[in-house]
């Protein structure tokens, strides 16, 4: 009698369930790595877009502002406000919001270690950078935000 107990509150999974399981956590596993590292490559195109859009928006501004006060603020490389003197050259405006971008923080989002942002004449090959160049009274702005495609591109004319 006692022996027909034990036999009848037999409780658990047998070896075969848990291979099931472990099995379909196991594909379950292999899609969401794959659907993630598809998501990432999204987000960090997307990010590179967005900087360079607030980086366009932001050097508009602050032109603006140059033409109707003369000076602006802006941060150097360390992080140290400064005011700037607005009637230099294109070239010197460019090269002050460089120095912004980089004290402020911005990070590139393919590489955190890698230049958000350079003095450079072209789009470069460094995802997620954006080149600034002066021609004339106007700063050209190149940002290179995904492999294999053209660089997203604004002019800002100094006033």
């Amino acid at each position: 009698m006692f022996i027909k107990r034990l036999k009848s509150n037999k409780k658990g999974f047998t070896l075969v369930e848990l291979l099931i399981v472990v099995a379909i956590l196991g594909i379950l596993a292999a899609i969401g790595i794959v659907s993630f590292g598809g998501f990432l490559g999204s987000a960090k195109e997307k990010a590179t877009q967005a900087n360079h859009k607030n980086i366009v928006n932001f050097m508009s501004a602050k032109i603006t502002q140059c033409s109707l006060d003369g000076t602006i603020k802006l941060v150097n490389a360390t992080g140290v406000s400064v005011d700037f003197d607005c009637s230099g050259t294109a070239a010197a405006m460019r090269n002050a919001f460089v120095a912004n971008f980089i004290g402020s923080g911005f990070k590139n989002p393919y590489d955190p270690a890698a230049d958000v942002v350079s003095t450079g004449n072209d789009c470069g090959t460094v995802l997620g950078k954006t080149d600034m160049y002066a021609d004339g009274e106007t700063i050209v702005i190149n940002t290179l935000y995904k492999a294999g495609e053209s660089c997203l591109n604004a002019n800002i004319t100094k006033e």
